[in-house]
């Protein structure tokens, strides 16, 4: 009989390793699985919390393959998480566990974690890791695009950003109604317009751009069909500890939940 990918043994030692990632340290990141294709010259970066991983992130990540013109993807999960701290409901080991079952029979994707949540502080990271002179495209939706522009985020916006940039571009899929259009519009900004050679359009089906982990989460929780919302990988985590359900499947995974929290090494 296969043994079960998702033990709790397997993600306490995930948990045991992700634990020395301190997010009060210096940018740094772990890659837990490298691509078994290799990373070559131009690595794609999808960054996300994925709780859960879902349908619309698996189609990111081939779209970007597929017109990207990246040699492989790098799925990144971050200690901290901008904007989303303390609200997830999958633990990180759990996360973790989860993309590494799902990248494990794709030769060109590959899993690394970071303590960082801003995308200049993933890039520094990033760099460690990588071929000397390689290029760091991070794979996100519109809304995120708008999110590296925003000022709020930044003591010294202009400075942060020279410094992204000099790192890293950017391949941007529509998200909702936004699209091309709106992508060409705020690049024309004159903010913006000193950045907008390292972003990149990236195109992406209809059918995944309202598709978010959140409306995943609620339907999960109300006991819909994983079919269709999440990958198989994901699905069978589900059946496996309960997270996502409600009731007493949501005990249970609280259960495993707190057997995951341990202390950050010091």
């Amino acid at each position: 009989m296969a043994q079960n990918p998702y033990r709790l043994e397997a993600a306490q030692a995930l948990a045991r390793a992700l634990a020395a990632l301190d997010p009060a340290a210096p940018p740094t990141a772990r890659l837990l699985r490298a691509p078994r294709a290799g990373l070559g010259q131009r690595v794609g970066v999808l960054p996300g919390s994925f709780d859960p991983l879902t349908t619309a992130h698996a189609a990111l990540a081939r779209a970007a393959l597929r017109h990207g013109g990246i040699d492989s993807l790098l799925f990144l999960l971050s200690v901290r998480t901008v904007d989303k701290e303390g609200r997830a409901c999958a633990a990180l080991a759990d996360r973790a566990l989860v993309l590494q079952r799902y990248i494990a029979a794709r030769p060109r994707y590959g899993l690394v974690v970071c303590n960082r949540g801003l995308y200049v502080e993933e890039a520094e990271a990033l760099a460690a890791l990588l071929p000397a002179g390689a290029a760091v495209w991070f794979v996100v939706g519109y809304d995120k695009i708008v999110q590296v522009f925003d000022p709020r985020y930044y003591p010294d916006r202009e400075a942060a950003l020279t410094r992204l940039f000099q790192r890293a571009g950017f391949l941007v899929a529509p998200r909702g109604p936004a699209g091309p259009r709106e992508l060409a519009a705020l690049l024309a900004r004159p903010e913006n317009q000193p950045y907008r050679e390292r972003v990149r359009y990236l195109p992406l089906p209809p059918a995944y751009r309202d598709l978010s982990a959140t409306a995943v989460r609620a339907a999960l929780a109300a006991g819909a069909d994983p079919r269709g919302l999440v990958p198989a990988a994901v699905a069978a985590f589900i059946t496996a500890t309960g997270c996502y359900r409600a009731g007493a499947a949501a005990d249970a995974y609280a259960a495993r939940r707190q057997a995951l929290a341990l202390p950050r090494a010091s």
